[in-house]
């Protein structure tokens, strides 16, 4: 998408409705599976290999390859963070929900003072990408391949400065929430150099930033799976300023 969009704002309580945001107790993403899509992907050799290589490549097949990829993308930018804080919608959109991002995860970054960087939140999406490269949410392409894009090709991102000392705000995840429901609804997919007017105080409050610069986030690489690579890119809040010429 080019120039700006008109997405809707939030309500004021800073919480996509319809939809209602819960912390995850404990963090990694590992969405349940349909029945039917287990039979089908579940590999023929497992039959009759031993329960000891069973029981190792449980975990790969718990988690799909699309959150894999996600995962580790974010790992290379926070190895001490393996299980961060998350967010989930309680109905999954493959299920009937309202909302397309599966999850939400948030990092706490500790700055760098020497580039100017402040201690911040990072939010990172799940869901704009194919997490489950089985068709449920995003159409398989013909021929797939590590080199074409993962459902949509991108996921979002956001980074809040401060607040290290306890839950991250959950008003960034909302956004992102609704930031993903707006490219679902109208088929607008964002790129870098975007302009987004959201019309409305991005928090839910009072506040003066009511619009959206789109970049490529400058620390996560592209997260590349079997079925298609994803590109991350991050929102970052602006304050529309008058100026006067005289």
């Amino acid at each position: 998408m080019s120039g700006s969009s008109g997405a809707g704002p939030p309500p004021p309580d800073g919480v996509v409705r319809s939809s209602a945001l819960a912390f995850l107790p404990s963090a990694q993403a590992q969405p349940p599976a349909s029945p039917q899509a287990n039979e089908d992907n579940k590999p023929p050799e497992d039959q009759g290999a031993p329960s000891g290589a069973s029981d190792m490549a449980a975990p790969e097949r718990l988690v799909p390859a699309g959150v894999r990829a996600l995962c580790a993308a974010c790992l290379s930018v926070y190895p001490d963070q393996p299980n961060p804080l998350q967010v989930t919608t309680r109905l999954k959109y493959w299920l009937g929900g309202n909302d397309p991002l599966d999850y939400i995860s948030m990092y706490w970054n500790p700055g760098d003072p020497s580039i100017n960087v402040p201690p911040h939140w990072h939010y990172v999406s799940f869901g704009l990408s194919d997490l489950h490269g089985d068709g449920r949410v995003h159409p398989l392409p013909p021929s797939p391949s590590p080199l074409a894009p993962s459902g949509l090709g991108l996921e979002l991102t956001f980074r809040l400065a401060g607040g290290g000392g306890g839950a991250p705000p959950l008003w960034p995840a909302a956004l992102l929430q609704a930031l993903a429901r707006y490219i679902f609804t109208t088929g607008n997919k964002f790129c870098a150099g975007d302009h987004v007017s959201w019309h409305s105080a991005l928090d839910g409050g009072g506040g003066a930033m009511r619009h959206l610069l789109v970049a490529a986030d400058p620390t996560l690489p592209p997260a590349s799976a079997p079925h298609g690579t994803a590109r991350f890119l991050q929102q970052h809040k602006a304050e529309l300023v008058n100026i006067n010429y005289k």
